[in-house]
């Protein structure tokens, strides 16, 4: 039974620490903040919001851990990053279309993806 419980644990665990990973490099375009104010704190305040709703496949956030990151970078280069303040003001109709869309997209052409999320976290963490 013991055992049971802890390989459960590692299951949570990596699946955090996949969920980090993954969120730390689609943020990359937008240098970890967000893209109206500027809000760099801490990156967990940081959500993706699709410019177009129409085009929305999946919610990022969810589907995080499940998708594989080609198709994560690919739903992500619908959106801009927004902290959860200036979220919550888009869908309240605070900020203007045109500020929205004149901001640009996230653009991943400039990164290579990974073959291996994780290592390339802990690297990155390292260096740091």
């Amino acid at each position: 039974m013991a055992r049971r419980k802890k390989s459960r644990f590692r299951k949570s665990a990596f699946k955090g620490h996949l969920r980090a990973a993954s969120k730390s490099f689609l943020m990359r375009p937008a240098n970890n903040r967000c893209q109206i104010c500027g809000y760099d704190k801490y990156i967990g305040n940081l959500s993706f919001h699709h410019k177009n709703p129409e085009t929305k496949s999946f919610n990022i956030s969810m589907m995080i851990v499940k998708y594989s990151l080609s198709k994560l970078v690919a739903e992500a280069s619908k959106c801009i990053l927004a902290c959860h303040n200036c979220h919550g003001e888009i869908h309240a109709g605070m900020v203007c279309q045109a500020t929205i869309d004149a901001i640009p997209t996230l653009d991943y052409t400039r990164y290579r993806l990974p073959i291996d999320v994780l290592k390339w976290y802990c690297r990155r963490k390292k260096k740091q």
